[in-house]
């Protein structure tokens, strides 16, 4: 969900790092200290309220590949817009509309039954009271194969 080098340039430019993410594994993967706080909780969790973080509001929110896990979309973008304080920013992060690397036949499946729309994701956030642009980029992507 998040690199090293990215964490630490959070941390210099905010102090502090709520770190969210649903996976134990994942959370087991943030550093000790420095200024991160490790929350498990999903997109649902959130929006319900069943897991609470530790301030209301956030400067700066990055959601990284998290929307098309979400039961609800609409839900799930109505928390992230809410979870940014006045002046603040959401980076929104999401696969391309059709991908063209290969994913495990099952997160292949799932992404394929709502792939992202990026100006309807927009128009939604904008209802929310933010306001919405969207880029987009391409990097190249390498995933080691193991041995074995």
């Amino acid at each position: 969900m998040w690199n090293r080098s990215l964490l630490a340039g959070a941390r210099r430019t905010c102090g502090s790092v709520v770190c969210v993410d649903p996976s134990a594994a994942m959370l087991a993967q943030v550093p000790d200290g420095h200024g991160m706080l490790p929350v498990r909780a999903s997109l649902e969790d959130l929006a319900t309220g069943a897991v609470s973080l530790p301030h209301e509001r956030f400067d700066v929110v990055l959601a990284k590949e998290v929307l098309h896990h979400a039961a609800d979309e609409h839900a799930a973008l109505r928390t992230l817009a809410g979870l940014v304080a006045p002046g603040g920013r959401l980076l929104l992060v999401m696969l391309a509309p059709v991908l063209e690397y290969p994913l495990f036949e099952a997160a292949l499946e799932r992404y394929q039954r709502r792939p992202a729309d990026p100006d309807g994701i927009a128009r939604q956030l904008a209802r929310h009271g933010l306001r919405a642009e969207v880029s987009t980029a391409s990097f190249q992507l390498a995933i080691a194969k193991k041995d074995g």
